[in-house]
Parts: structure tokens; sequence; C-alpha cells
């Protein structure tokens, strides 16, 4: 029955896995982590300021490995340094098994992000290098639905066993664990090209104007997570938090899918918009009444937006990098808008006191509105003439459907 999400990939199945795999490693990884960051690390520091801390420099780590990183991607082979980084997330995992240092645990913060910021972009340039672009936006639907399975089922693991901060760290590395699998599925071959310098990616218009759009969502985003950071936080509210990721991260991995399909029919532009739509729909929630029942329809409504953008968004660097360049635009895609989330989120935790809501509620609008305008005058990746041999060729199965189904009736006796 949906077996047109699938047709004509060229993809090999283990090739598949292994992404995969890497995904789960890397940004599944973070998904799980992060969800559950004050929850495994409050074990170990018993300061909120502290915590506060640990945050900001695992946030700001991830930022600044990112950028090293692509300093010397183009000198150590690819799959050297995959499996270092995937090892080094491993080995920074394990202290926290032991020690209950809270000095320690604040210095595991920066390199757990380190291992996360480095990581991440590596791997989404192998994705690109693995794929095509008339079938990246389907096979990243995949991706992200996987990660999110992934993700959620770690989820219902620590909330059914009711798992204390070590249970859910053990959770943490079995996802690590996964990162080695792709070594023994497929050879990972270096990079051809040699990247082209920072001054010559950052000069790429195009690109510019979807990293403009990415990051004015990060702002919104930001500003949502300082609303609800400063609120009282009550039983009703966990609850319906707990329940609402549950079913955000589901909308996530089955929006994904089919949004990854339909970027590959129709081009990436039109998801986006449409993502924005959602978006602005689940934060004018925000701007009503917070309640936890705004809390819950915000986080799936949300969550489904983000399910389109993520895909989008793990496809668009890939298609307008230079070659041998992959690297360096997905960290563009991840230092700028991490540094405004740094940023917002950071002061949500720290600072005490809560603007109006209304403040917000017109701060939210206006740039939901500022992140439209540049995807209107964004350059669509996949050119126009494949969106229509993709469309011709989908015509051609259907007319010769029919012709056959039309044939078969006239051979009746």
């Amino acid at each position: 029955m949906l077996g047109f999400l699938t047709e004509n990939l060229q993809i090999s199945f283990r090739k598949f896995l292994a992404l995969m795999f890497l995904f789960t490693s890397s940004f599944g990884w973070f998904l799980s982590f992060f969800a559950r960051f004050d929850d495994i690390f409050s074990f170990f520091i018993n300061s909120e300021f502290w915590l506060n801390i640990g945050n900001l420099l695992f946030l700001s780590s991830v930022i600044v490995s990112a950028f090293i990183g692509s300093m010397v991607v183009d000198k150590v082979a690819r799959k050297k340094l995959l499996l270092f980084l995937t090892l080094f997330g491993l080995l920074s995992s394990v202290p926290l098994l032991f020690s209950r240092d809270a000095n320690v645990a604040l210095f595991l913060c920066v390199l757990l992000g380190a291992s996360f910021g480095s990581l991440l972009p590596l791997v989404q340039s192998f994705f690109t290098d693995s794929t095509i672009p008339e079938e990246r936006g389907r096979v990243s639907g995949f991706l992200i639905l996987s990660i999110f399975i992934f993700a959620v089922f770690a989820m219902l693991i620590i909330d059914l066993l009711s798992l204390d901060s070590i249970g859910m760290f053990l959770i943490m590395i079995g996802l690590k664990l996964t990162g080695f699998l792709p070594f023994l599925l497929v050879s990972i071959a270096d990079k051809v090209e040699k990247a082209k310098p920072w001054l010559q990616v950052l000069k790429n218009k195009d690109f510019g104007i979807y990293l403009l759009a990415y990051i004015l969502f990060n702002v919104c985003s930001g500003l949502v997570t300082f609303i609800w950071s400063g609120r009282r936080v009550t039983e009703d509210f966990l609850a319906e938090h707990n329940s609402a990721m549950v079913l955000r991260y589901f909308g996530i991995a089955i929006i994904a899918v089919f949004t990854g399909f339909w970027a590959d029919k129709f081009g990436r532009k039109k998801p986006v918009i449409l993502g924005v739509v959602m978006l602005g729909v689940a934060y004018a929630l925000v701007g009503l009444t917070l309640t936890p029942d705004t809390y819950f329809l915000q986080l799936v409504f949300s969550g489904l937006a983000w399910g389109i953008l993520i895909v989008i968004y793990n496809i668009i660097p890939g298609d307008l990098a230079f070659p041998g360049s992959e690297y360096k635009f997905y960290t563009l895609g991840i230092i700028i808008p991490f540094i405004l989330y740094t940023g917002i989120n950071s002061g949500g935790r720290f600072l005490t006191f809560l603007p109006p809501l209304e403040i917000f509620s017109t701060i939210l609008s206006i740039v939901l509105f500022l992140s439209v305008i540049p995807i209107l005058y964004a350059k669509e990746t996949v050119s126009e003439s494949k969106i229509q041999t993709t469309r011709l060729k989908e015509h051609i199965k259907k007319v010769k459907k029919v012709m056959k189904k039309a044939e078969k009736e006239n051979n009746k006796p």
C-alpha cells in the first residue's frame, strides 16, 4: 500500500542500515540525552545553578567542537575519524557510572557535547555522499523515522521501568554502541574532493537564505523554551510533558516519511513553508494561556512541524554544498542555530524574572512571519526538470497500469 514511498530507491539496504545506526548513535542519542539532561545530572549535581551551568557547558561544547571538527576533517581519514569520535563519545559516558563527583559530571558535560558536535556533521556529510538528490528526501525521512523510533523506545523503557539516573545513562550508552555497527556493514570511503575555504562557503547565497530561515525557527524554539522553563513546574505539567513527548516523537517519525516523499517529488521549499505554518499554529497556543493542556498541544503540534523541518534541513546543506565541503555546510547548520538557542535557553534557565506573556507572543509572531520571507526567495534545490521528469515517469506508469487493466478486460471471454 505504501510501496510508492520506497519505489526506485537506489541506496542499498546495508548502506541504509549503516546510516541509520550512525544517526541513532549521534542525533538519536542527543534527542534522548538532552531531553533527560536534568534527570540524569541531578543525581550528581545537587545545585540548580550548577545544573544550569552543566547544560550551558554541554551546548557550548557542541558549538565549539563542530567548528574545530571542520578544521581537521580534511586531514583525517573519514573512517578513522568516525570510529574515533564514536569511541570518544562512549568513553566520555562511562565515568559517570562510577563517579558521583559534581566536578567530574561538569567536565563530562563538555566531553559529551564535544563528541556530539563534531560527530553529527560528519555523519550528515556521509549521508550526502551515500545518496543521490532524487532520493535524498525519502532516505532522510526513513532515517528520521528510525531515529525517533529508537528515541521513543528508550523513553518508554525509562518510564515503564522508572529508571534512575544511572539506568537512564545506561540507555544512552546503548544508543552510543549502535555507532560501531556501520563499520561491520559497509566500507566507509574517504572523500575525493577537497573542501572549499570557509570564506567561499559563507558566500553561498542560496544556502545563506535557507540558513537564515532556520535560524529564525530556532529563535522561536528557544523563546518557547524560555517561556516554559520559567514557569512553576507542577505534577500536572510533568504528566502532560511525559505523555506529550511520546506522541511528539511518534508524530515526528510518521510525518518525516511523508515529508521525504514530498520533498523528492515536489521540491524542498513547499514542505518548509508548511512546517512554518504548523509552527505558527503550535506557538499561537502559547500566546493564549499557559496551562497543562496548551502545553500538551503545543508540544505535539510543534513536534509535527519540526518533523518536517528536520527532514528538509538534513537534505538542503547536502543539496547546496560544494563537493567535498559538506561537513562545513552542515557545521553552519549546527553552530549558528545552536548559539542562538543556547543563549535564549540559558537565559530562561538562569533568569528569575518573567516578562509578560503578551511580549513573547508578539515576538514569536514577528519572528515566524519574518522566517517565511527568506523561504519565498530561496532557490529550489531540486531542479524543475527533475521534478517534471519524476511526475512524467509516474504518469507513464499510471497510463501503463490503465492500459494493462483494459487489455485484461478485453481478453475476458
